[in-house]
């Protein structure tokens, strides 16, 4: 259950909140098999698992940054198409998934 994102609403003159997230979410960036062994299992099990920010490769599996195996070569994530090496219009590389993928 996360603590940062609530739905606001003003009804009767007090201020009523919800948390409207259910299940559990962490961030992804060095997830891997060796350090984290039950998250890992839980990651690569069936089920409904929405992510985030990650690189979706064109065999349609995801990847983050520190995950076991070779960057992919291709892929779509935040930015658009990726590929090794593309650069944002500072000329700063960007990653294949974002720091706080989830």
């Amino acid at each position: 259950m996360g603590d940062d994102i609530a739905y606001l609403r003003k009804k009767n003159g007090k201020m009523r909140a919800v948390n409207v997230e259910k299940g559990i979410f962490g961030i992804l960036q060095g997830v891997n098999s060796k350090d984290d062994p039950i998250l890992w299992k839980t990651l690569h099990n069936p089920g409904e698992i929405i992510f985030s920010n990650v690189l979706v490769t064109e065999e349609k599996s995801v990847y983050w940054i520190g995950k076991d195996g070779e960057i992919p070569k291709k892929g779509f994530n935040y930015s658009g198409e990726w590929t090794p090496g593309k650069k944002d219009d500072q000329g700063n590389e960007i990653p294949p998934s974002h720091r706080n993928a989830r």
